[in-house]
């Protein structure tokens, strides 16, 4: 099949997102942009609540949570050396944005993507961070690119899925639901089990629903 990059900004928004569309693109690469760790352990609220001690007990489980559920999509996982915002509170979004967007494209350069598959960005700083990250891309290589709508966010925020759609639309897009393909949603909900230390905050019911794509065209 045709090489894809399909970008997720935490480790686990690919197969909450677009896991039955993985399914039906085995080989798929996915760049999880923050992926990094802190130079210095930090304990955050929702690392304790997810049973670990620090940043590099949390990053060590959730990079071997994500690598299972990548196996089960048959995806290649490519990790990025961001900090999730959690661990850095204080970051230069524009500077960041830039270092990202310069990332994907590389990236996309060096797998031959043919298309580029990234967040709608709803909710999450990290999430509309890197949506504007991918619309970047789109502009400067006119790659075939389409947006997953965020899970569980577009279903526990669903009108805020038309602020996102409209920062699209400011960027100078005219995006367009539309239909991507979707393969085993059985082996999405085995994937999505492998989130063990996850599974507390995440609404189940609201990840395992029909997953929602935008093509985004250049208006």
């Amino acid at each position: 099949m045709d090489p894809i990059l399909v970008v997720s900004p935490h480790l686990d928004d690919a197969v909450l997102s677009a896991g039955t569309f993985l399914d039906s693109w085995p080989g798929a690469t996915v760049l999880t942009v923050f992926a990094g760790r802190p130079s210095t352990a930090v304990t955050t609220p929702f690392d304790a609540h997810s049973g670990f001690t620090d940043s590099g007990a949390a990053m060590a489980a959730r990079l071997d949570e994500d690598d299972r559920a990548l196996a089960v999509m048959k995806s290649r996982p490519v990790r990025g050396v961001w900090l999730d915002e959690q661990y850095d509170r204080h970051r230069d979004s524009d500077a960041e944005r830039a270092s990202i967007q310069q990332g994907i494209a590389e990236l996309a350069r060096q797998i031959g993507a043919t298309k580029l598959i990234g967040p709608l960005g709803i909710v999450h700083p990290d999430h509309v961070l890197v949506a504007e990250a991918v619309a970047g891309v789109a502009k400067e290589t006119e790659l075939e690119t389409w947006c997953y709508e965020d899970l569980p966010n577009r279903v526990l925020f669903p009108e805020t899925v038309p602020e996102a759609l409209e920062r699209w639309r400011s960027a100078g897009f005219a995006p367009a639901l539309d239909f991507l393909g979707a393969g085993d949603a059985s082996r999405k909900e085995e994937a999505f089990g492998c989130y063990t230390s996850q599974l507390w905050a995440l609404d189940r019911h609201a990840c395992l629903v029909p997953e929602r794509f935008w093509r985004q065209w250049t208006a």
